[in-house]
């Protein structure tokens, strides 16, 4: 029977109006017949519902926008059909004006992608890494003493929680005080910190340097381990700096006034050409391109938290259950979904 990754699915709806019913569009419910249904089948179900769910949430987000935009095709309506206006925009004009806003969209949206790839690559960079952490501590131990599992899993641990700081980090959120239900003491003083999660590293690296003090693991593992917790330095660094240079706003700016431009002359043009009819195709052509200028908005921030962003908590999720097991409940992870989903 195939289920769905819900962390996966969970992250794709926008991290503030996430809620109960919108998590339930992702997962289809569970029917007897469930284990005849062809695969095949059950994936296009999950699909579609998933499809449903990201075209509902856009239409959500842009619930201002698409209202002010039927309002003003409304208006333009009656204005024209009751002989109040009548303007007549030239048909090339608008023409070129359409041109020239899909390329300056075009252009934008890639070089937002490029930034949204950047940033997933990253991650996926961290999910390799935070894979090895278990490896070295089970195949290179010293012959002589044996790692307590109480041992392995304070180093898995804090790697998970250092984790979940990134992404608070990256999101600027403030770490709920439940955190100290899955943080140590001395570790919980690290909140008042400019940067917690470098900090929570370099207790990591000090837990390292005394196993291999007290024997417990070799000269090879520790220097794996350290550099391990160097690259992950590199990796936040790196995020870090797409996260503190933001698209340049003047692009976005001008986009946002062609495309106002071209959305308040679009309804004369279509109503004249094709009358009631170029109503709706008035409100789907803006709609589309309302959607793509949130599209690349979202992607060229891709740690805000947004529908679009990259989907770390969902990464945070399979980092947790790959090194922790996939049947430990989140809650009993010693850093929960409680301090780490909103």
């Amino acid at each position: 029977m195939y289920a769905p990754p819900a962390a996966h699915c969970r992250d794709v709806m926008p991290v503030r109006s996430r809620d109960r019913f919108q998590r339930s569009l992702f997962l289809p419910p569970l029917s007897p017949l469930s284990p005849v249904i062809p695969l095949v089948h059950s994936r296009h179900a999950t699909l579609a519902r998933i499809h449903a769910a990201v075209f509902m949430s856009t239409i959500y987000n842009l619930r201002f926008e698409l209202l002010t935009l039927i309002l003003y095709n409304i208006l333009v309506y009656f204005l024209l059909k009751y002989d109040i206006i009548s303007t007549k925009p030239e048909g090339d004009f608008l023409s070129m004006l359409g041109v020239s806003l899909t390329f300056f969209q075009t252009f934008g949206n890639n070089q937002a992608y490029s930034r949204w790839w950047e940033a997933r690559m990253l991650w996926g960079g961290i999910v390799n890494l935070s894979r090895t952490v278990p490896t070295y501590l089970e195949g290179v131990e010293d012959p002589g003493k044996k790692l307590t599992r109480e041992q392995k899993l304070d180093i898995v641990q804090r790697h998970i929680a250092y984790i979940r700081l990134v992404v608070h980090q990256l999101r600027r959120e403030q770490v709920p005080g439940t955190a100290g239900r899955y943080l140590q003491n001395d570790e919980m003083q690290l909140m008042h910190l400019p940067n917690p999660a470098v900090g929570l590293l370099s207790v990591q690296s000090r837990a390292i340097n005394k196993l291999y003090r007290d024997g417990l693991i070799d000269s090879y593992a520790r220097i794996h381990l350290l550099r391990l917790t160097g690259t992950c330095l590199d990796l936040q660094g790196a995020c870090e700096r797409i996260k503190t240079t933001p698209f340049p706003p003047t692009y976005f700016l001008f986009l946002r006034f062609v495309l106002a431009c071209f959305l308040l002359i679009l309804p004369f043009q279509m109503f004249n050409s094709y009358g009631y009819p170029g109503a709706v195709a008035s409100i789907l052509i803006g709609t589309a391109y309302l959607a793509m200028e949130r599209f690349g908005s979202d992607l060229a921030d891709p740690f805000e938290g947004r529908q679009n962003d990259c989907a770390m908590l969902a990464i945070c999720d399979t980092i947790q259950k790959d090194l922790l097991g996939p049947d430990i409940p989140l809650e009993k992870h010693r850093l929960s979904s409680a301090i780490c989903i909103m």
